[in-house]
């Protein structure tokens, strides 16, 4: 399975996460989940082309409150934002290491 790189101007690691298998066997429709890092230094176009292309509608931020504060997301008119963390406060920084990056990303979707 190879991950689709979405071709940004400004977010380099951004990607489609359509075709993986979930748990019960079904694949993720390709343009549904889109994983990124921080989206501070999207640029207008960047923005266009997730809320055109992919339909981007929901950005789930899981980063922890400082990190939401040292590193804020722009809005995108008619993008709804959700912000669940899934670490505690005290655990900020984790996400930066290596072993669990992916769970500090903030995931797009779009249903």
């Amino acid at each position: 399975m190879v991950i689709q790189k979405i071709p940004l101007e400004n977010l380099q690691n951004t990607r489609d996460l359509g075709g993986f298998m979930t748990k019960d066997g079904r694949k993720v429709k390709p343009h549904r989940l889109i994983r990124s890092g921080d989206l501070k230094d999207a640029t207008e176009n960047d923005k266009k082309l997730l809320v055109d292309t992919y339909g981007l509608n929901m950005v789930i931020d899981f980063r922890t409150a400082q990190e939401c504060k040292d590193c804020p997301d722009p809005r995108i008119p008619g993008v709804e934002y959700i912000w669940h963390p899934i670490f505690e406060e005290k655990a900020s920084g984790i996400t930066r290491e290596k072993t669990v990056s992916v769970w500090g990303q903030v995931l797009f979707y779009t249903p």
